[in-house]
């Protein structure tokens, strides 16, 4: 056979170098050569270890082309097999150690299976073997493929890498599809393109871009080739090849060498919106796009117009490809016309829309057009190229290019005064005919009323497309098109909008588009305008004459006002005949226009839209919510909010929206608010995500996404029960601008908890949106040092009332409250009561008959931590306690045996048989079923031998037998459980004891742990079917008592979370740090048995009563009970309004336990309701009332309450912190823990500080004013050591108060400044070197007091100069410093330990400021390994600061501090370094330089500036021709604002056909700064290569 052998790496260029016109099966006419016809057609891939798929693509078309015309075809696939035979090694590997050879061959075998598994996964392996190919006319030579394509490792040889493990498994790829021909009609019923179009959904594209590209790019594509791509040819007709791949951005910037001419600009703006590439594959195997189109074209004489970048002439075939693009006002009569365009015109049109390119190939030729800017094209070709069968399209989108969706695009212009307002119309969109006959009537109606009416502008009509669920037919342009012109009828009697709220823009521009194409030059011109707005973006204006759309753009663009000048001079530009007829245009459509004193103004604008859709949702959504009933969502009567207030309405915000203004247009309203909000602010850059609280309707939030130009995609915010807010696995991310939405906003606190938890992630909440805003004053909700703003549908009062939530407004005293559900947020139907049982309470105070049953501690159990634990074993021991906890679980074993006892045995009871999870030999698992079992044969009951089922554990989950071996046929199982957490013992042990023939089953639990809803679910069981079928077996569970004991899995331990809360931080005071060991000691895990070995205390080891432990209990359940019921929460709230009210001690619900629960499971505390604000200020109260001084007090318990308080209001224990102080002077432990908690409070983010930190610097030197006085008067030891530690939090208090650059070149002229001056001047560096020397001095001698108070004076000298001068401007430097050049410039050990300075510098003079505190405060202990590895490490850190910052000559090289020498190296003057470029030419070279650079400084360091001028000038002289001119022209320009553009073009050079290394080194150096170096070769005249070097102008502070 004629081969065709592929080289390793399979590219759409290597595909064409192999197909070189030389070597191609095709002959210039599109005939197979004589060698292919005798021979056959061999595509050998066996040595191809990388694969793309446009690559594979032509090899599909190329052998479907051949099969149809019945050219046999072999095909070899590359496998992973080893060695390869075939493969001959390289001269240089035979040279190789044997084992060398074998590495080679090895990674090329992984390579080639790697290349096979991604064949598999796009479907070009299937692709080959379709079933409408007779069989046998494609040969898969390999064995792998013979049967049906099995994987590689069944093929022949030595087993090779398993191909699904490969890494293309991750791409997200729509697998090659052979589709039958079908017209764009037929398409939208096929199963086979609706299946196509779910994969595109699939593969991550947002619904509103998968719906665009399918009824647009494929359904254009599909029916070409369904109508045209069969002419001609012989046999039955081509199928359609289809297939697609989305990348992320930065796969694609590696990637797109390998793909088209087009990618390398793709490349760049995908990696600067991080967005996401499509490559969409469209092709055929028919005559050919060139074949059908270009008679037509000849005949008409139409040439495309279209000049390649290149600058090349176009062939005949490519400007055949490029008209295909183009519109066409003639008759359908050609490929691709469809009556007003050619069939590409809008895919190019989508395309331009979205940023991408669609290349062509077909024939000889491959031409396409690519859109990396919103309003230009570039067109570009590749020549001498072989024939090719059919027509491949590749469509590659940025699925989410920032730089093309700006939806800030009207909202924030001014606008023309109106006195006119419009009138409102919601109709429902007919996916046939656009509007039924309904809607067509009321809108008629409106606009003659609107026309008889002279205050009134025009209609807006409203239709909401998405509720048709039209979008997934293919007649979405036609009934758009009736829509439009059923609305543009009624133009000609008042102005029209239209607005579809929920339409993609790019879908309508696209309509619009080729409407107007269809009536270009007909003989019957488009009615008067009218405005047509989508989901987002600018406005469209449809219908009129082109010169009049032009004008009405025009008025758009500046607020609705031009002066007639402007006006005429825009009308002429767009082709308007010069003198009155613009004016007489004017006339005939005087609902949109108004000519008076030299001023065109437009009455219809797209804010007067705006204005009249915020009108009326304001207005009926406060009619509804006034007087609307519960079809339209709102319930009339008392209820208890879940945030604890009272109103008289509970309103449902998505049946309301359904039933008003619809949820698309409320979106829409929204979205523009928004919008507008964050322009007047100042906040102009778009928001990016949509995240929505949990009472939000999830569509609204859909629809507000799609309103935003953000896909719909949206992300739901933590529930009101999810404790740790965001996971780092969410898809918020840093950096995010966060639009938060949801339905009522009244209290706040359900939208404060998400706002922080976005802020939490490094995101900013830029705007909070909500259907109604009940709150009682209007305003921005501040958190977190920032001010959110907040837009509404409606401003509505609810009449909330009481903020206790208990007393009913006046006049409703009668009324019942109804309490509102937290989580399903609708009122509560009141639940028939639970079956008497023994309170938990109760049940305890009976276990503390027995001694040492109760406790509180960290019990870290085999799965499970609490900390409070029963030890009911210990109880069930005690004689007497035992026995009355047995007799009360035989009471309730009595009652539950009496229901399912309805036929009597022998004796009149039915035998009973006992059984319990366990093992005989566990104390613990039998303790209360073998005293049961005693206790019932001493009451002379028949009871069976006690049954032990065996279970075991596997990921933390109980695990049962399938069956087990015991007979009980014609007894009664009684399952005893000690108490059910999961229901999992229950479940099983119920299914068990069915399956073993129970006549009945009784379950009886002592302690109930599990959920209410749960818990009343298994006590409504009453029989059971075993498997497989049967007679159902009676089934009665009941419970003894209750039990809140906590217990949870260690990962979820809150406990845990506390105490990593105070882990060990080098940067910390030492005795800080030492106070955070203790805590961590006391706060550590500990088994059952230390618990209980010691006497009964509280975590932090105070001593408790068992009274003590029951009261903490309670506290517990009744917390508990408030996650899931309204009425708990208010229950709460009164507890804590009782303990401030009443100052004596209380033995139930006591005011110290719960500070202890609090204490140690502090993630109560951000829960309801405790997180509300009414909570948390009761509770401040509380802590602050326990923080006063008492003799008899723990310390212990003042620093649990001091914790709370910490936890619940930081602000305020900032400024009670200097009277807390003073109170507790006498008290270390409660200093210590102070501190500590103002040192976690500064080490958290700027972004995400709960507190005032100038308040807290404040009140930190009022600590150190107490501090000093209290040294000059009692213990100067202590007070010292506190002393310090105040010092060192004022110091990071004033780091993160101080003013940062925001700027780049501000940073670095900050630094060159403060820094490098004093540098150079000699100020900085000699206290450091004291301090060093001092250090170093300490091994030798023992240093004087007064040395030592110097040295502790440098170093805070040097400190502070650090943080002021050098630290503040890092950050802002960070992608300048994280840069290959400075790598290069400091070392790779100096640039990491940099890098690690940046995100908390302060942190690292911390550690130094500690070190040298403990060798200054501590004993001399030369002969101590730990004293002298603090002084080698004191004397290392010291040393580094010197050498990165202060020195002004550094030993090793005479040069100044590392970052100083970096500073001064630029700006850089630009016409110094292009003379380098002169002066360093050979004689041959003769260098032109601009007439002058003026005084220009660019923010590039001049030696790097310098290396790039002598790479230019090195690669000129590398690649020039022998004998030829030789010539480097310079030239620069300001193309954009604050950048120049310096151009070096070359002639008498020949570059290489791959670019090198040298160019993209340099411009990744280049980067940070702003800067780029890029070159590519020309075809101008003489000049054959042209470098580019963009660069930033220095603008400095």
């Amino acid at each position: 056979m004629a081969g065709l052998r592929f080289p390793p790496r399979l590219t759409p260029t290597t595909w064409e170098n192999v197909l070189l016109p030389r070597r191609a099966p095709l002959t210039a006419d599109g005939r197979w050569t004589r060698r292919i016809q005798e021979q056959g057609l061999h595509l050998d891939f066996s040595r191809v270890e990388f694969a793309d798929m446009s690559a594979l693509a032509r090899a599909l078309l190329l052998v479907d082309a051949a099969v149809r015309d019945g050219v046999p075809v072999r095909v070899t696939l590359p496998t992973a097999e080893l060695p390869d035979a075939r493969e001959p090694v390289d001269a240089e590997s035979e040279e190789q150690s044997r084992a060398a050879a074998q590495r080679l061959l090895t990674r090329r075998a992984r390579g080639r299976g790697d290349a096979r598994a991604f064949m598999r996964q796009v479907g070009f392996l299937d692709a080959l073997v379709p079933t409408r190919w007779p069989e046998g006319t494609v040969r898969l030579d390999d064995a792998a493929t013979v049967e049906h394509l099995a994987h590689a490792e069944d093929a022949l040889g030595p087993k090779p890498a398993a191909p699904d493990e490969s890494p293309y498994v991750r791409r997200r790829i729509l697998p090659f599809h052979w589709l039958s021909p079908l017209d764009a009609q037929e398409l939208g019923a096929s199963q086979e393109f609706q299946g196509i179009v779910a994969r595109l959904r699939d593969l991550g594209l947002s619904q509103p871009d998968a719906d665009a590209l399918s009824q647009t790019v494929l359904v254009e594509l599909l029916s070409n080739v369904a109508k045209h791509a069969a002419a001609g040819v012989v046999g039955r007709p081509p199928r359609s090849l289809v297939g697609a791949v989305l990348l992320d951005s930065v796969t694609y910037g590696r990637r797109y060498m390998d793909m088209q001419p087009a990618s390398s600009e793709l490349a760049e703006l995908a990696t600067t919106t991080r967005s996401e590439v499509l490559r969409l594959l469209v092709g055929d195997s028919g005559s050919g796009l060139v074949t059908r189109l270009d008679p037509v074209q000849a005949r008409r004489g139409v040439p495309s117009g279209v000049r390649p970048v290149s600058g090349q002439r176009l062939t005949e075939a490519e400007d055949t490809v490029f008209y295909a693009f183009g519109h066409s006002s003639h008759a359908p009569d050609s490929y691709g016309t469809r009556g007003a365009h050619n069939g590409l015109w809008r895919v190019r049109h989508l395309v331009k829309s979205y940023g991408g390119s669609v290349v062509v190939r077909t024939a000889d030729a491959l031409a396409g057009l690519v859109y990396t800017e919103s309003d230009g094209q570039v067109a570009i070709t590749e020549s001498a190229l072989s024939r090719a069968p059919g027509t491949l399209h590749e469509v590659q989108v940025l699925t989410d290019p920032k730089s093309h969706r700006n939806p800030l695009s009207w909202v924030d212009r001014p606008e023309a005064a109106t006195g006119r307002q419009l009138r409102w119309v919601r109709c429902v969109f007919d996916p046939v005919g656009g509007l039924g006959e309904t809607g067509r009537a009321t809108l008629l109606s409106a606009a003659r009323e609107a026309a008889g009416d002279p205050s009134v502008g025009g209609v807006v009509v409203s239709m909401s497309l998405r509720d048709t669920d039209h979008l997934s037919r293919s007649g979405l342009q036609n009934a758009l098109t009736s829509a439009l012109g059923v609305a543009s009828a009624l133009a000609d009697l008042t102005a029209v909008a239209v607005l579809f709220p929920d339409a993609d823009p790019k879908v309508l521009d696209l309509s619009v588009s080729g409407l107007h194409a269809e009536y270009h030059g007909g003989p019957a011109p488009l009615s008067s305008p009218i405005l047509v707005h989508g989901c987002y973006g600018s406005p469209i204006w449809y219908g009129g004459s082109s010169p009049l759309r032009a004008v009405l753009r025009e008025l758009s663009r500046n607020g609705g006002v031009l002066a007639v000048e402007a006006a005429m001079r825009r009308w002429t530009a767009a082709g308007g005949a010069p003198g009155a007829e613009l004016w007489r245009t004017l006339e005939r459509c005087p609902g949109l226009f108004d000519v008076s004193d030299g001023q065109v103004s437009l009455v219809l604008s797209p804010h007067g839209v705006l204005r009249t859709l915020q009108r009326e949702a304001q207005r009926q959504l406060a009619e509804v919510v006034e007087d609307g009933g519960e079809d339209e969502g709102v319930a009339r009567g008392l209820f208890r909010t879940p945030g604890l207030r009272i109103t008289r309405r509970w309103v449902d915000s998505a049946m309301m929206l359904t039933a008003t203004i619809g949820m698309a247009t409320a979106a829409y309203v929204l979205a523009r608010k928004v919008e507008k909000v964050l322009a007047g602010r100042g906040k102009g850059e778009p928001p990016t995500m949509v995240a929505h609280v949990s009472a939000a309707p999830r569509p609204l939030a859909a629809r507000l996404s799609e309103s935003l130009a953000l896909g719909g995609r949206h992300h739901a915010m933590p529930g009101e029960l999810d404790l740790e807010g965001l996971n780092p696995s969410e898809r918020v991310q840093a950096g995010e601008r966060v639009v938060l939405i949801t339905d009522l906003l009244s209290t706040e606190n359900t939208t404060r908890r998400a706002a922080a938890a976005i802020v939490a992630a490094g995101a900013e909440p830029a705007a909070i949106a909500c259907v109604v805003d009940a709150r009682p004053e209007r305003r921005d909700i501040q958190l977190l040092n920032r001010s959110i703003p907040v837009v509404s549908l409606t401003d509505v009062s609810i009449d909330i009332y009481a903020v206790d939530g208990r007393t009913p407004p006046s006049g409703d005293a009668g009324l019942d409250v109804v309490d509102i559900d937290p989580i399903l947020r609708h009122p509560v139907v009141p639940s028939p009561p639970e079956p008497p049982r023994l309170s938990e309470i109760d049940f305890l105070r009976l276990c503390t008959g027995a001694p040492d049953t109760l406790s509180l501690g960290h019990l870290a159990g085999p799965r499970s931590h609490s900390s409070a634990m029963l030890h009911l074993d210990r109880a069930l021991r005690h004689p007497e306690t035992g026995t009355r906890i047995t007799d009360i679980l035989l009471e309730v074993l009595r009652e539950a045996v009496a229901t399912v006892q309805d036929v009597p045995g022998s004796a009149g009871r039915r035998p009973l048989q006992l059984w319990y999870a366990g093992t005989p030999d566990d104390r613990y698992d039998s303790r209360l079923p073998v005293a049961v079992h005693r206790r019932l044969r001493e009451l002379d009951h028949e009871v069976g031998q006690l049954v032990a089922v065996p279970r075991g554990v596997a990921r933390n989950q109980w695990i049962f037998p399938t069956a087990v071996r015991h007979e009980s046929a014609g007894q009664t199982v009684v399952v005893l459980d000690g108490r059910a957490t999961t229901g999992t013992t229950l479940q099983q042990m119920i299914r068990l004891a069915a399956a073993s023939g129970a006549a009945a089953v009784v379950a009886v639990v002592l302690l109930d742990r599990l959920e209410h809803q749960e818990a009343a679910a298994l006590r409504m069981l009453q029989a059971v079917v075993p498997t497989g079928g049967g007679t159902p077996v009676p089934t009665v569970v009941r419970f003894v008592s209750a039990s809140s004991i906590p217990g949870e899995p260690p990962h979820d331990c809150a406990i845990c979370a506390t105490r990593m809360r105070v882990q060990d931080d080098t940067a910390a005071p030492d005795r800080l740090r030492r106070h955070a060991a203790q805590l961590r000691e006391l706060l550590r895990p500990r088994r059952r048995e230390e618990v209980f070995s010691s006497a009964a205390a509280d975590l932090f080891a105070v001593p408790i009563s068992s009274d003590d432990v029951i009261d903490y209990i309670r506290w517990r359940a009744l917390l508990l009970q408030a996650l899931r019921d309204t009425g708990s929460r208010q229950r709460v709230v009164d507890r804590l309004r009782t303990l401030l009210d009443d100052t004596g001690a209380r033995e139930e619900f006591s005011r110290v336990n719960l500070l202890r629960l609090l204490a140690a499971e502090q993630q109560w505390l951000k829960l309801p309701p405790l997180r509300f604000t009414a909570g948390r200020e009761l509770l401040a109260k509380l802590c602050v009332s326990g923080l006063g001084k008492s003799a008899n007090v723990s310390p212990w318990l003042r620093v649990q309450a001091l914790m709370v308080l910490a936890a619940t209001t930081p602000q305020q224990l900032t400024e009670v912190l200097p009277r807390l102080l003073a109170l507790a002077l006498d008290e270390p432990l409660l200093v210590d823990q102070m501190f500590l908690e103002c040192y976690r409070l500064l080490r958290r983010p700027p972004h995400d500080s709960p507190i005032d930190l100038s308040r807290l610097r404040e009140s930190l030197l009022r600590c150190r004013k107490v501090l000093e006085e209290q040294r000059t008067s009692g213990s100067p030891g202590l007070a010292d050591e506190h002393l310090h530690v105040v010092q060192q939090l004022i110091t990071i208090a004033d780091h993160k108060a101080r003013p940062k650059p925001d700027d780049p070149q501000k940073a670095w002229e900050q630094l060159r400044e403060d820094l490098g001056h004093a540098v150079m001047r000699h100020r900085l560096d000699s206290g450091l070197l004291r301090v060093r020397d001092y250090v170093e001095d300490l091994e030798d001698a023992a240093p004087s007091q007064r040395a030592t108070q110097d040295a502790r004076s440098d170093w805070e000298s040097c400190k502070r100069h650090l943080a002021e001068r050098a630290l503040v401007c890092l950050p802002v430097l960070r992608h300048i410093l994280a840069g290959e050049y400075v790598d290069d410039q400091l070392g790779r050990r100096e640039h990491e330990r940099l890098m690690r300075l940046l995100p908390s510098g302060i942190t690292a003079l911390s550690e130094v400021t500690e070190r040298l505190d403990r060798l200054l405060r501590g004993p001399r202990r030369v002969d101590d390994l730990d004293w002298q590895l603090t002084r080698n490490e004191l004397l290392d850190r010291l040393d580094w600061w010197y050498r990165m910052f202060l020195a002004t000559h550094l030993p090793e090289t005479g040069k100044r501090a590392l970052v100083v020498d970096l500073v001064s190296s630029a700006p850089t003057l630009l016409e110094p370094a292009l003379h380098t470029l002169q002066s360093a030419s050979a004689a041959d070279i003769r260098v032109v330089l601009p007439t002058s650079a003026a005084e220009t400084e660019v923010f590039c360091p001049g030696p790097l500036l310098h290396d790039a001028m002598d790479h230019v000038l090195d690669n000129t002289r590398r690649h020039r021709v022998s004998g030829a001119e030789c010539r480097l022209e310079v030239a620069w320009t300001h193309e954009t604002p604050g950048t120049a553009q310096v151009s070096l073009r070359t002639t008498g050079t020949r570059p290489s056909p791959a670019p090198g290394q040298g160019l993209r080194t340099l411009d990744a150096k280049l980067r940070p700064f702003g800067a780029s170096l890029t070159g590519h070769a020309l075809d101008d005249g003489d000049w054959t290569f042209e470098t580019l070097l963009a660069l930033r102008l220095w603008e400095g502070a």
